[in-house]
């Protein structure tokens, strides 16, 4: 049995390019937001329901590492 796609999967695969100006606004705003993940303290995260090891994992992704839910055609 066939693995269904996720909701997004469409735009992920989709033929159409991303143009550049949408991978820089991408790449940008998870350096960003990763920037500002690792600011967080343990209780901050704790609130936010992540653990510090998630954190770290996320924030030694480089800019360029878009997770596939963040792309849209």
């Amino acid at each position: 049995m066939a693995l269904a796609l996720s909701r997004h999967e469409h735009l992920i695969t989709s033929s159409k390019p991303v143009s550049l100006w949408k991978r820089l606004r991408l790449w940008l705003a998870m350096r960003e937001e990763r920037a500002a993940l690792a600011k967080l303290d343990a209780r901050m995260l704790a609130d936010i329901g992540l653990d510090e090891s998630a954190v770290y994992q996320e924030v030694q992704r480089t800019a360029w590492d878009i997770p596939k839910h963040r792309w849209t055609v």
